[in-house]
């Protein structure tokens, strides 16, 4: 109890400073429709969100996201325009064209892009003078090709999830400030990628009283079956500093899909981030001492001709690739292939003829295994 109403002293009173954004933008409907201003404000607004996005993702990401992007944001983008005006509107022949000044929400076009793990550049918010403590977010992702990191020496531009975490620390009362890009880089080890002396001593170089350390591990990512999707699950671990108080810890899992490898990972990054910092501080929205989860996956029903294998509480991703290749070997075994990754669980579907007490019997006789695999419902069920 007493460290919560530490936090809440620190936090109380304090108001958020919103990030919206201009941009003066055209265009054009046919004149002759009855709803022709209607239309050429949606071409204006859609122009004014896509300059926002422009201004929040990497041009690299923009390319690789377009579509959902596109379909999900640019498509609704009256949501993320929270005012607007007409400067000019005259017909140019058939065509009615307006000129207008649109303000965007940039943070909740922040929060869509977290939703669909759509890595932001690092844009430091800054808040008016008489703005909350000072906070400074220490983010390590960790996934198979490389670690990504917002501070020392080999920083990214944009890492998957600062942006949530950032929103969140808005949220409560924080102003945020710009991680270091000097000191060693970030390492792939550990829950967490500093400890506290490391993390404190970051913060008191950009002058930020309270520290966020986040480190996130992609646990596994692979293909799903029967759809041209990829998938990705994550452990985030999230622990908050203020002096040389501790003022909240936890951990989350998250699974996400994507059209491709990594846009699932980076999406994965992003929720697993989000919720272990959300645990983290304090909230009205989240039970104390509680760690959100997200949703449980749908249950597995066994099917003719396929069994499907599911791993629960693996921490590496490891043993579902020696699996794999020993079910791989496995008479009767025609194909294996990744059925679902979700929070705390990853299942591949083998189509095999055999029983799944033959699966499991398999699963068993893999090389270094030592865990359990048995039957239940017709499903083979492993754990360390």
């Amino acid at each position: 109890m007493k460290r919560v109403l530490i936090v809440l002293m620190l936090l109380a009173g304090v108001a958020r400073a919103d990030d919206v954004a201009t941009y003066e933008t055209d265009g054009n409907a046919a004149a002759a429709l009855t709803d022709a201003r209607t239309r050429a404000l949606d071409v204006a607004f859609a122009a004014a969100v896509n300059g926002a996005l422009g201004d929040l993702v990497a041009p690299a990401d923009l390319t690789s996201f377009r579509g959902d992007l596109d379909r999900v944001i640019v498509a609704r983008a009256r949501l993320y325009v929270a005012s607007f005006k007409v400067t000019t509107e005259e017909n140019q022949g058939d065509q009615l064209h307006v000129s207008a000044a649109v303000k965007v929400d940039r943070d909740r076009v922040r929060a869509k892009l977290t939703e669909l793990g759509v890595p932001v550049k690092q844009v430091v918010t800054t808040s008016p003078p008489s703005g909350g403590p000072k906070a400074v977010i220490l983010l390590r992702v960790a996934s198979p090709s490389g670690v990504s990191a917002n501070y020392g020496a080999s920083a990214a531009e944009s890492v998957a999830g600062l942006e949530g975490i950032a929103g969140a620390l808005r949220g409560a009362g924080m102003s945020i400030v710009a991680a270091p890009r000097s000191g060693p880089a970030a390492h792939p080890g550990g829950d967490l990628p500093l400890d506290d002396d490391s993390a404190r001593a970051l913060a008191g170089d950009v002058k930020a009283g309270t520290v966020v350390i986040v480190g996130v591990t992609i646990e596994g990512a692979g293909a799903i079956r029967g759809a041209r999707t990829e998938a990705a699950s994550a452990i985030a671990h999230a622990r908050i500093l203020a002096g040389d108080r501790v003022l909240g810890e936890a951990s989350a899992r998250a699974g996400a899909y994507a059209s491709e490898d990594a846009g699932a990972i980076a999406r994965a990054a992003a929720s697993a981030a989000k919720l272990a910092v959300d645990a983290a501080l304090p909230a009205a929205s989240t039970e104390l001492g509680a760690t959100p989860t997200a949703p449980p996956p749908p249950p597995l029903v066994a099917t003719a001709g396929t069994v499907f294998v599911r791993f629960k509480g693996l921490t590496t991703w490891s043993p579902i690739k020696s699996v794999t290749a020993q079910l791989a070997q496995t008479s009767g075994v025609d194909r294996i292939t990744m059925s679902r990754v979700a929070a705390g669980e990853v299942v591949l579907a083998v189509t095999t003829k055999q029983k799944p007490e033959r699966i499991a019997a398999a699963v068993r006789a893999t090389e270094g295994f030592s865990g359990r695999a048995a039957t239940d419902d017709g499903i083979v069920e492993v754990t360390p």
